[in-house]
């Protein structure tokens, strides 16, 4: 099993919500994170290639910046990843994420599902995407990309790696 953690090189990070921080990415924070994924031995950095944004009240991913730049010849791989929403406890944690999918923004996630509707290819991340918007944080919902979010207390995260 390999450990790492998402570069924020989008505007917003991953979530497409009010709920969550909303700000521009940068070259200097994308490397301080890739050189602080170095410290405790995690694999990889993961960052997408995206080069145009879906807009709404929180211009969700409208800046990017190029993943290759960030990871600056670091000793950190590029691997698929998933969601991890941590703190003391594990309603905290349910908490957090329900308030984020509550808080969605629906300007971005109509972009977003527009484009998703061009593709013709059944069963795929399109699918994946528009079954999201009834999906609940365990199983996908679209406020974090349809992929599930692992949400818990760091003893209970801890306890479920070992």
């Amino acid at each position: 099993m390999k450990f790492g953690v998402f570069l924020p090189n989008g505007s917003n990070g991953y979530i497409p919500s009010a709920g969550s921080p909303v700000y521009l990415p940068t070259f200097e924070h994308n490397k301080a994170i890739s050189i602080e994924a170095e410290k405790p031995g995690l694999d990889f950095v993961l960052s997408m290639m995206k080069f145009r944004g879906f807009g709404g009240e929180t211009g969700y991913w409208d800046s990017c910046i190029n993943e290759r730049a960030a990871k600056a010849g670091r000793e950190v791989g590029i691997y698929a990843l998933f969601h991890v929403i941590t703190v003391d406890t594990d309603e905290q944690a349910a908490a957090i994420g329900q308030d984020v999918i509550d808080k969605v923004d629906n300007g971005a996630l109509r972009n977003i599902l527009a484009s998703v509707d061009l593709d013709t290819n059944t069963d795929g991340t399109a699918d994946q995407l528009k079954a999201g918007l009834t999906q609940s944080l365990d199983d996908g919902n679209v406020a974090f990309m349809g992929v599930p979010a692992f949400h818990r207390s760091f003893a209970t995260v801890a306890r479920k790696i070992d």
